[in-house]
């Protein structure tokens, strides 16, 4: 009976395998069979140069065709009547690219999808440009740094092989670990836009903008203005905007979202930022991974110390982790800080400050012609050809500022403008960082007064934390008390440090959080208008 029993089992298999194979081999032969005929109107479409569509750019066209010679035209993304797995992947990217800084018509998807009921072998094609086009602009971005837009250009990339990136595709890699890939690795990246991406799920996409009225003029307007845009910016409920108390939080978290104190008072900042819409922050964060993307070609290395303008920040990075944070004050709209990058060299405890002419002969030279004893009241001395000369005899009524021919320094000790420490990187703007008696204005909001230095809160912290990494001679320890004793002394490191000086007015941290940062210098409106004027 069991033999019996056993017998039928195997026959069973034996149908079922039989069955099964057949079935495999006629799926197998249609799909091979639906592929070559792709192929076939493919290869007609190109012989012919004839598609449903025109092409972005004709070089990344040309690329597209290039490679689909080199593939015998076999198709990708399609089978007869819909994506193929790995099509919906890159629709799905497309459709998702706002989350990247970028925008889905740059990858027509609109006509991707007419073109899936019309003629789906048009659709394989722009679904191929899509690719290289996305690929680019996440590797190089979509703007030049001089302002040229090419939402719809592919640019060659000596780093980025587009035919071998497809073929990856081709062989079974992930679409979305491919066509990602091509981002920026940059930490600071990474951050923006994940937290680019939680913002838009938590935001309406709308360009509702609400003005705020100044709040000496009319407070209660001011308020009640104030009460829209955070409702409109899902900063809080309608219902809870009722209350006072909550209310004065949610000023407070809108505060702190957009680089300002969160004293929950709707001042100039906090009011132009509320008056900014989620389409303005969006943009905001566009260019932000713009930016980043411009430096895909840099090496960044394990060490280095990022100083961002807008945010008011420096941190120090060691192998690729934040060490210390500190809080900045950079220049006036009038005198600028510049963007740069420059190697730390060394560092000088009580520095001389030697003024800037464009400083002595303007500010000093007036001080000094309303108060001969000016110099004197703020630990300056006069120089000429090298000698010391005492302003009390120079005739200041034939003085100007065309014809000042004096040099002018400050020496170390805590009036110094410098502070009483200074870190030195060699560049062409005679920018560097460096302490300040003027120790209240770290706690404003908006930190833009210097000449275009960058002054630091806690130097001597940076300056221990960077000693101790260096394995310098001179120890960490002993930092703080050479500067009290008042030596005046140049540190030299042993390796020296990179130092960035960026401009960011969008950054994510690592909790996915974005915040964003008044443009104040207005370096972003140039780039905004573009992407304004082409994202339709």
């Amino acid at each position: 009976m069991f033999n019996t029993i056993l017998k039928y089992k195997i026959l069973i298999l034996i149908c079922i395998s039989f069955v099964t194979f057949f079935a495999c081999n006629s799926a197998s032969e249609t799909e091979a069979k639906i592929k070559t005929q792709l192929s076939a109107q493919l290869k007609q479409k190109f012989l012919a140069n004839h598609f449903a569509f025109e092409s972005a750019d004709s070089l990344a066209f040309q690329k597209v065709i290039d490679f689909y010679h080199s593939t015998n035209y076999t198709p990708i993304w399609i089978n007869d009547t819909a994506f193929t797995p790995q099509g919906q992947a890159l629709v799905d990217l497309f459709n998702e690219a706002r989350s990247y800084g970028l925008w889905p018509d740059f990858y027509r998807t609109t006509t991707i999808q007419e073109l899936m009921n019309d003629s789906i072998v048009d659709a394989e094609v722009l679904l191929t440009e899509g690719f290289f086009l996305m690929t680019t602009h996440l590797q190089v971005g979509v703007l030049e740094e001089d302002t040229m837009p090419r939402f719809n250009l592919f640019k060659p990339h000596p780093n980025i092989n587009h035919s071998e990136l497809l073929r990856q595709i081709i062989d079974g890699a992930s679409v979305n670990d491919v066509v990602l890939g091509a981002q920026p690795k940059l930490i600071e990246y990474k951050n923006l836009q994940i937290a680019l991406q939680n913002y838009l799920k938590q935001i309406p996409f709308d360009s509702v903008q609400i003005d705020i009225p100044n709040l000496k003029d009319d407070s209660t307007k001011c308020y009640e203005a104030a009460k829209k845009a955070l409702i409109a910016k899902n900063f809080i409920s309608a219902k809870d905007a009722e209350s006072d108390s909550l209310f004065l939080l949610a000023i407070k978290a809108f505060q702190l979202r957009n680089g300002l104190k969160d004293d929950g008072v709707v001042g100039k900042w906090t009011g132009r930022m509320m008056a900014k819409s989620n389409y303005d922050n969006y943009l905001t964060a566009a260019i932000g991974l713009e930016r980043w993307r411009w430096k895909s070609n840099d090496t960044i290395p394990e060490r280095y110390i990022w100083v961002n303008l807008p945010a008011y920040t420096l941190k120090f990075f060691d192998q690729n982790k934040l060490l210390q944070q500190h809080r900045v004050v950079v220049g006036a709209y009038g005198t600028q800080t510049p963007e740069f990058h420059a190697k730390m060299k060394r560092m000088v405890t009580n520095p001389f400050w030697y003024v800037p002419y464009s400083i002595a002969s303007t500010e000093i030279l007036s001080g000094i012609k309303k108060d001969t004893a000016y110099l004197d009241k703020r630990g300056y001395k006069l120089f000429r050809d090298g000698s010391e000369v005492d302003a009390k005899a120079v005739d200041w009524s034939v003085v100007g500022e065309t014809n000042f021919r004096y040099h002018v320094r400050q020496d170390g000790g805590g009036g110094n403008s410098l502070g009483k420490i200074k870190f030195l990187f060699p560049n062409e703007h005679a920018v560097y960082i460096h302490d300040t008696p003027s120790k209240s204005l770290f706690w404003n909001d908006i930190r833009a007064y210097s000449h275009g230095c960058v002054r630091l809160h806690e130097p001597y912290e940076l300056a221990k934390t960077i000693l101790k990494l260096d394995k310098n001679k001179v120890v960490s320890d002993s930092i703080v008390p050479m500067i009290n004793r008042g030596v005046k002394r140049v540190i030299e490191l042993n390796e020296p440090i990179d130092v960035y000086i960026d401009y960011f007015t969008s950054t994510g941290d690592s909790l996915g959080e974005i915040t964003f940062y008044p443009d104040i210098y207005r370096r972003d409106e140039k780039y905004i208008s573009i992407f304004r004027a082409n994202l339709k």
